[in-house]
């Protein structure tokens, strides 16, 4: 089922996962939370390096399975937009938004810089 998700990683299977980019290292470490049956699943920027589809799938399969996901990013993604998640926004190490995806574009305190 992991390889499934990126069957692009099916040929590199026999490199070491340092000699990999940083998109094929995200992949992988994808796979490995999905072989491992993961109760809780936290990435940080988990589709850095990848192309525009790449990253779609990745949010794909980071929202179906069953499990927490904690995902760290700069932005909330495009694939995020309308779904059910509560985010957080942190600005200087502080909280100014916490709530449904929904409620994001509306708050002043968490579009503010």
């Amino acid at each position: 089922r992991a390889l499934d998700a990126y069957p692009s990683l099916r040929p590199l299977l026999e490199r070491r996962a340092g000699t990999l980019s940083g998109g094929e290292q995200r992949m992988l470490a994808l796979c490995r939370a999905l072989s491992a049956r993961a109760r809780v699943v936290l990435v940080d920027e988990p589709v850095q390096g990848m192309s525009p589809a790449v990253a779609a799938r990745t949010y794909a399969l980071l929202a179906a399975l069953d499990a927490c996901v904690v995902v760290a990013e700069q932005r909330l993604p495009p694939a995020l937009h309308g779904r059910p998640a509560f985010v957080y926004v942190l600005r200087r190490g502080a909280v100014v938004f916490a709530g449904e995806t929904g409620e994001l574009g509306r708050s002043a305190s968490a579009r503010r810089p």
